[in-house]
């Protein structure tokens, strides 16, 4: 054994001394107690026994796993950045770096109390979270996550988890994103029994920014998040207290709404650098990865590893064809 300084480092000499021998069971038991933080070889400080000051947890949001061969959706020039569809043999290769690489996969119901400070978090915790509850992904995600021992929080449009094909006239229904195939509650009792986390993600997904700033506007949004956790409750028996924006449109008169119905909630990163929840992070402001097909392996090795925290992840892919 060539040391027990294997991923050790303190304040007054912050390289680490890297020993691939020593088994991180044995790492930890012979850590020493005066020892404040531990740095990992990847450039960012990992949880539970480490320094939360130093803690950078990536959190990765994925729309649709889609089997071989499945088209991924066009989008409109105005669309903006391809949202979160991925495929199989994909996700299935960053599931098993994420599990090789020894990271924890964790929910908001364990993220906030950490951001609170009245608990700690596992090893090199990570946030893996899914968007609309599509089928395609809890037919291709589910399994994936389950035959590895990692779970996931599920943000979930109440409406369509109750089957109404127009949203309560949400003008987003008529559209393509709408066409696929959604989880029922059925589905989604299955995910609960999985040991995943319900989130709530509005009721209709309206885009709450564009709700006139009116008392009739303000109504609308309240019953947007209280229905959509209501709706929750009453038919999965969890009381969600995290929250998703559609689209991650929000403001700071819809975010004092929130904070009236839920703990916590997400916000997206779709262009330019990475950004990862820290301990100053606002609990009502989390950040996010919006994770696609067009994202290499290399690059999501870096992401999560947090190795280049000035990389431009999410670029928008340059349009082509007329």
């Amino acid at each position: 054994m060539q040391s027990e300084d294997r991923i050790l480092a303190t304040r007054d000499s912050p390289t680490p001394l890297i020993d691939e021998t020593l088994s991180d069971t044995l790492y930890y038991a012979r850590c020493d107690a005066s020892v404040k933080f531990f740095y990992m070889e990847n450039g960012g400080y990992h949880g539970g026994m480490g320094d939360p000051d130093r803690l950078h947890i990536p959190a990765l949001v994925y729309h649709q796993v889609l089997s071989d061969g499945m088209p991924v959706r066009p989008r409109r020039p105005d669309e903006g950045l391809v949202s979160g569809q991925i495929y199989l043999e994909q996700f299935i290769r960053q599931m098993d770096y994420l599990a090789e690489q020894g990271f924890t996969t964790i929910t908001g119901r364990q993220l906030v109390p950490w951001l609170e400070g009245a608990a700690d978090l596992p090893a090199r915790p990570v946030v893996v979270d899914f968007d609309d509850h599509s089928m395609i992904s809890y037919k291709n995600a589910l399994p994936v996550l389950r035959e590895r021992g990692q779970t996931a929080t599920m943000f979930v449009i109440s409406g369509v988890a109750d089957g109404d094909p127009w949203l309560d006239g949400n003008p987003l229904a008529d559209t393509e994103a709408w066409s696929v195939a959604r989880m029922r509650w059925r589905e989604l009792e299955k995910l609960v029994e999985a040991g995943w986390d319900i989130a709530a993600h509005t009721r209709t997904h309206w885009f709450l920014t564009d709700l006139p700033e009116t008392p009739e506007g303000d109504a609308r949004i309240m019953d947007e998040l209280v229905r959509g956790k209501q709706d929750i409750e009453e038919n999965l028996g969890v009381s969600p207290t995290h929250f998703g924006y559609p689209n991650g449109l929000w403001n700071e008169r819809i975010e004092a709404m929130v904070k009236q119905v839920y703990r916590s909630a997400r916000h997206a990163t779709n262009t330019g650098p990475a950004e990862y929840i820290t301990q100053q992070t606002n609990p009502y402001r989390l950040p996010t990865m919006n994770i696609n097909h067009h994202l290499s392996f290399d690059a999501f090795r870096s992401l999560v590893d947090r190795t280049d925290p000035s990389r431009e992840y999410f670029v928008q892919p340059v349009a082509t064809g007329t």
